[in-house]
């Protein structure tokens, strides 16, 4: 069954910088280790602005858990550009925001990822 993730910013009145967004995208579809569908998900524009801007980015799994490969492009991606984010599973209010360089998210998040549906509710980080 496939498991569906969104990425975006952990302040929600701050969005994450759109080419910082293509970047992350970039980083996962280049990832050998990942077999993973990843997407730009935009905002509608503004009234006088052109085109929608991405405000976060969605991680389609169809695969065995994403675990230690994935938290690793992500957990370098978060240190390098010094940001906060959140990560939420569809179909459950499960999320878990991570910030740069600290061990302890990413181990909560490879936690999360390879119990699938099977996150307890208390499990928050």
């Amino acid at each position: 069954m496939a498991q569906t993730y969104t990425i975006e910013s952990a302040d929600e009145d701050i969005p994450i910088d759109p080419k910082l967004l293509r970047e992350l995208r970039d980083l996962l579809r280049a990832d050998e280790d990942l077999d993973i569908g990843v997407s730009l998900k935009d905002r509608p524009p503004a009234p006088g602005e052109q085109g929608a801007l991405p405000v976060a980015l969605e991680v389609i799994s169809t695969a065995a858990p994403l675990g230690k490969p994935f938290a690793s492009v992500l957990n370098h991606w978060i240190d390098r550009n010094k940001i906060s984010i959140r990560v939420s599973r569809k179909g459950d209010d499960y999320s878990l925001e991570l910030s740069g360089a600290n061990i302890g998210d990413a181990e909560r998040l490879i936690a999360m990822l390879e119990r699938g549906n099977q996150a307890e509710p208390g499990d928050r980080g």
